[in-house]
């Protein structure tokens, strides 16, 4: 269409290469290509955003030539356009020759015009005084425009105290998000502990004025915290000073997470927001009544003080921000109860090791009323929520992160054998049917549900790990299949009335879950093929691992063709069951 029309090539050039997405190897190849070159150097000033998951050097090497044009094409009045990129993603796992140095001068190159930078490559946090910390003095001293910064958020990142109080302090004042890993903080000398310690400002620090949410994964560990509690409390607290009172603040659930290392630490974010974030813990599986009621009486004394004395606003408000539960709800149920009325209270992270006795209308409350929540786990076998449950409320959770549960009773017409190889019946009152029509019409009612169940998961734009499986503990069971002889592998609990997760089913509804990187469906009978694998990879920018995908299952007596090469041409990692 743009090589027949001017006005169409003019119209869609700049939207055509103002995003560079290369998301799998087959694309990798593309971009380095002579062709790939040639284009780039002509649309450079289109160029916006360039994402990829390349580990390939000479991948960043070639985007690196395009940003910063070689010396004998730069200068002259017919010169390429210069390049305004404004976002960078940069996800791949290690760099390999000379790819981490490339990622310094681009970053250099483009730190006036970016808006957004992600960056998660281990070896570019590996290696603290080469790549780690000017890395970090690029992102301060030259990010004047820079507002969302996302940095090696599921990897261990290991800093010098100093160096990461000084980054904290200096960061750009522009900044509206800063999520960060898992970062640990090993002992440092003697000298770099009294510079940590000093009242007063570093060198550049910032106010932070416009700072709505900042993510740390830091928390207390014998190996990586500081012995002397005044260097870890100076890591935090100026830098929280500098930020507004309608900043969120998030760590990680635990009652080791960076805002309870030290107290100093805990009142500066109490001061911040107005809220004091406290931790709960439940360790034990058996209760009388007696501890169970004395439990519960301490989970809702913290919003209970609050509602008797609405008008006490002079000092922070206590809440729990998380909450661990060690054995199952029905055996303190009191103090569940507590733990449901939480919710709607500022919860930001509840897991609960057994998740199989909690009843379907206490997992609707939950993602019903917790507005604050930010993960729902359940470490062992996830609870199950019937789908006329699930759509009787609305979810208001729209911040999760993290959820698993089992969504049941989903009537599956296609589904013809349980894990035993039994004929299943499709219709409730187990009467057989022949009838073309009708199965066609059980089969578009199946759809209109999941569709309805796909737009309820869809409202969690913020997931980064759904997992919808059963969790993996006893060993499968194999069975032949009598069409066509064909064997599977599979377990007592095999899902058989739960999500197709194909798109003929409306997985697609799920396309605006771009912060998606893990999805599980272990023990499911869905319908993931080459086909779904594809779109992941084209939707999800983020999309990392698939687990549950089985070589062999009923899948109406279909298996996967292991040897098809697209299978491995897609950009997306993948697990057998």
């Amino acid at each position: 269409m743009t090589l027949v029309s001017k006005a169409w090539y003019h119209a869609y050039t700049p939207f055509l290469y103002s995003l560079i997405p290369l998301q799998n190897l087959t694309q990798d190849l593309a971009f380095l290509t002579p062709e790939s070159k040639a284009a780039l150097l002509l649309y450079r000033q289109h160029i916006r955003v360039f994402r990829t998951r390349s580990t390939r050097g000479n991948v960043i090497q070639q985007f690196l030539n395009t940003l910063v044009l070689p010396k004998h094409l730069r200068g002259g009045v017919s010169g390429p356009a210069e390049m305004r990129l404004t976002e960078l993603y940069l996800m791949g796992d290690k760099f390999r020759k000379n790819g981490n140095d490339c990622v310094l001068k681009i970053l250099e190159a483009c730190s006036s015009t970016l808006r957004k930078l992600q960056l998660n490559v281990e070896t570019l946090a590996s290696n603290q005084h080469q790549h780690l910390l000017p890395l970090l003095r690029i992102i301060s001293d030259s990010m004047t425009q820079l507002q969302h910064l996302c940095l090696f958020r599921n990897l261990v990142v290991q800093i010098q105290p100093f160096a990461m109080r000084c980054f904290l302090e200096t960061c750009p004042s522009s900044l509206v998000t800063l999520t960060l890993g898992w970062f640990h903080f090993p002992i440092q000398c003697k000298e770099k502990d009294e510079q940590t310690k000093d009242p007063a400002a570093v060198r550049g620090a910032k106010p932070h004025p416009n700072l709505k949410v900042f993510s740390l994964g830091a928390g207390y560990s014998s190996a990586f915290t500081p012995v002397d509690p005044e260097v870890t409390s100076a890591i935090f607290v100026r830098f929280l000073q500098s930020c507004s009172s309608d900043i969120k603040t998030y760590g990680i659930n635990s009652n080791h997470s960076w805002e309870f290392i030290q107290p100093e630490v805990t009142d500066a974010v109490a001061t911040l927001t107005g809220t004091r974030p406290r931790y709960f813990q439940v360790d034990a599986v058996e209760f009388s009544s007696e501890e169970d009621q004395a439990m519960a009486d301490e989970v809702s004394s913290l919003w209970r003080t609050y509602q008797e004395t609405p008008n006490n606003n002079d000092k922070p408000r206590d809440i729990w921000t998380s909450i661990k539960m060690g054995g199952c709800p029905l055996s303190s149920p009191i103090t569940f109860n507590a733990i449901l009325e939480s919710c709607q209270h500022g919860l930001q992270n509840l897991q609960i090791h057994l998740g199989e006795g909690i009843a379907n209308k206490d997992l609707q409350t939950i993602l019903h009323t917790g507005t604050a929540l930010r993960r729902l786990t359940f470490k062992n076998n996830w609870p199950s929520l019937d789908f006329r449950v699930m759509l009787q409320s609305t979810w208001n959770c729209t911040l999760l992160t993290e959820l698993n549960i089992q969504i049941t009773n989903i009537p599956r017409p296609d589904v013809l054998f349980d894990w035993k190889g039994d004929r299943i019946l499709p219709f409730p009152d187990r009467a057989e049917t022949t009838t073309t029509s009708s199965s066609s019409m059980e089969m578009d009612e199946s759809r209109r549900i999941q569709r309805k169940i796909y737009t309820r998961l869809a409202t969690l734009v913020n997931l980064e790990s759904l997992q919808l499986g059963g969790a993996r503990q006893l060993p499968s069971v194999k069975v032949t299949i009598p069409h066509n002889g064909k064997t599977g592998s599979f377990h007592r609990s095999q899902q058989l009335d739960c999500l197709e997760m194909s798109l003929d089913s409306g997985l697609d509804i799920l396309s605006g879950m771009k912060s998606l990187r893990k999805l599980y469906v272990h023990r499911m009978e869905h319908r993931i093929g080459i086909r779904e694998m594809k779109w992941f990879e084209r939707e999800f920018p983020e999309f990392q691992s698939l687990f549950g995908i089985e070589p062999q299952t009923t899948r109406t007596c279909l298996l996967y063709d292991l040897e098809d090469p697209d299978l491995n041409k897609c950009g997306v990692g993948y697990e057998w069951s």
